[in-house]
């Protein structure tokens, strides 16, 4: 490009970098992401805004599979009280009554991370070894970034000194 000045290149960078990058490396993410249920995968965003970007997904779990877990261990009993309610049935209503319910090496826990209590899911863990993290969002921007760097410096004319 003759002619163009340094304000312009960065101008051109400031417009061009954060979407290139961030789109490379959502399909990126896209391409390695871990799938189970593929809830993960469906979660995966991109919010581009004038001073970047940011790569994630909205699923609970996404940081236990990007970064992994420690193992966990519950020892002795968890005793949880219930206390009297209504629960819907196919039939209709039915009152349930208060009562005490002991795990041993074990306790609920709940998963979905949901507000409302009707809409949560509950389960018991015990010993779990924990998970090694895939760090595939990471991988994913980490590689984006050099390709696009390059072919934006390609596109200015800029060269790369080999020794």
């Amino acid at each position: 490009m003759a002619g163009i000045t340094l304000k312009q290149i960065i101008d051109m960078a400031n417009k061009r970098l954060p979407r290139d990058i961030g789109n490379t490396a959502l399909n990126k993410a896209y391409e390695t992401c871990p799938v189970q249920s593929g809830d993960l995968y469906r979660s995966l965003y991109l919010d581009i805004t004038a001073s970047g970007f940011t790569l994630g997904a909205t699923v609970p779990y996404a940081s236990d599979v990007e970064e992994g877990v420690e193992p966990v261990v519950v020892t002795g009993s968890y005793t949880s009280k219930t206390k009297r309610h209504k629960r819907k049935t196919k039939n209709g209503t039915t009152t349930i009554r208060g009562h005490t319910k002991t795990y041993k090496n074990q306790k609920p826990v709940e998963i979905s991370g949901a507000a409302d209590r009707s809409a949560q899911v509950w389960r018991t863990r015990g010993l779990t070894s924990g998970r090694e993290g895939t760090f595939f969002m990471q991988k994913a921007l980490e590689s984006s970034v050099e390709e696009v760097m390059e072919k934006f410096m390609a596109s200015i004319g800029a060269t790369k000194n080999r020794r």
